[in-house]
């Protein structure tokens, strides 16, 4: 009974990572796309990096 257990708290966690792995992914997106953004239109602002 205790390896079932086991097994399951490990596919549980196993699980949690890939959600983070997800959500983590979508964030390094979001900062390219802001970065990208930036890098065009902060020179024509008068600010430059």
């Amino acid at each position: 009974m205790e390896l079932k257990a086991g097994s399951a708290i490990r596919s549980f966690d196993q699980e949690g990572l890939i959600i983070k792995e997800q959500a983590m992914c979508k964030l390094v997106d979001l900062f390219c796309h802001v970065d990208d953004f930036c890098q065009a239109f902060l020179p024509q602002w008068g600010f430059v990096s």
